[in-house]
């Protein structure tokens, strides 16, 4: 029996809604209120815009960075407005399927063939994963070095662990093999696997690493925001401490539990952060970090979100140039 997207939706928001309601009933409320009343308006403003153009920038420039890689050449503007109009979906739908969007606005836009758009989009995810690996491994290394009897050897194989998953995910022979083994299975499947994976296979290392490197300024971006939140609501927080638990944040977010991750999101960083503060203090930089994050692009969104389906829903058969 399947489940009607309008049940599923409001599941999935009363899950969050019910989670939310569990960490505030656990915390003093009027604490979470004037930690959030501390918060200078100016500083607020601050927080949102800056929150604001590293989501519309950074990503953008990733994201038509590996299109241009794979040679297809799209205004950089035209890739922001999408991403915006895009957002309001990515939030609603699990997983990020909402992604897929992303692909289908390029083959209507951009005359951009499905199968390169969704292999853009696959190894832009791909970049998000592992630049958030190596931020996880260098968190992890700096609190050992810091210090070490806190986390001891677990830290040191914790950081191993991600450097060999790294290294394995950046090998192309293991690539190579993947493709080989579908191809065994079936030279259909085969067929419609290599397409996808055509960051994987066709970039050079060169390309490779500098595309590793924007990924690595995006997700510094994201954990700048992360860290400026604490220290909006007064809480010193270390900028290790924020490499190694946003990784760790964000994928609890992908969690198909709740709608956009909320709920369990501010309850990864009340439990991630709990040696800095209070879990009231920290519900309160959740909620501020939630808000600046995820609701307000999710709200900017919005303003493109209707152009963004009217370019959706334009005859494919006759897409715009694809050019600069």
């Amino acid at each position: 029996m399947t489940i009607p997207k309008w049940l599923h939706g409001l599941l999935l928001s009363v899950v969050a809604v019910a989670l939310l309601s569990v960490l505030l009933a656990s915390v003093d409320i009027e604490i979470v209120a004037s930690v959030l009343a501390t918060v200078h308006p100016l500083h607020a403003l601050g927080l949102v815009a800056f929150s604001l153009l590293t989501w519309i920038t950074l990503p953008t420039w990733r994201w038509r960075a590996i299109l241009s890689a794979m040679g297809h050449r799209v205004p950089f503007w035209g890739l922001a407005r999408a991403r915006m109009g895009n957002q309001p979906l990515k939030v609603i739908i699990p997983f990020r399927g909402g992604e897929a969007f992303r692909a289908l606005w390029l083959r209507s836009q951009a005359a951009t063939p499905l199968l390169s758009g969704l292999a853009s989009v696959l190894f832009d995810l791909f970049l998000v994963a592992l630049s958030q690996a190596i931020f996880l491994g260098v968190g992890l290394s700096l609190a050992v070095g810091l210090d070490g009897q806190t986390l001891g050897t677990s830290a040191i194989v914790g950081a191993s662990t991600v450097v060999a998953v790294v290294i394995a995910l950046w090998f192309r022979p293991l690539h190579l093999l993947g493709l080989a083994i579908a191809q065994r299975i079936s030279p259909t499947l085969a067929t419609r696997v290599e397409p996808l994976v055509h960051g994987f296979l066709r970039f050079g290392m060169r390309t490779k690493l500098r595309l590793l490197g924007i990924a690595l300024i995006v997700e510094f971006g994201e954990s700048i925001a992360l860290w400026a939140c604490f220290r909006t609501v007064g809480i010193e927080v270390p900028l290790f401490a924020v490499f190694t638990a946003l990784p760790v944040i964000l994928g609890i977010t992908l969690l198909p539990v709740t709608i956009g991750g909320f709920g369990t999101r501010e309850l990864a960083v009340v439990w991630l952060f709990s040696a800095y503060a209070d879990p009231a203090s920290l519900t309160g930089a959740a909620l501020l970090f939630s808000a600046v994050e995820f609701v307000m692009p999710a709200l900017f969104g919005l303003v493109f979100l209707g152009r963004f389906s009217r370019d959706l829903a334009e005859v494919t058969g006759s897409p715009r140039p694809n050019v600069r």
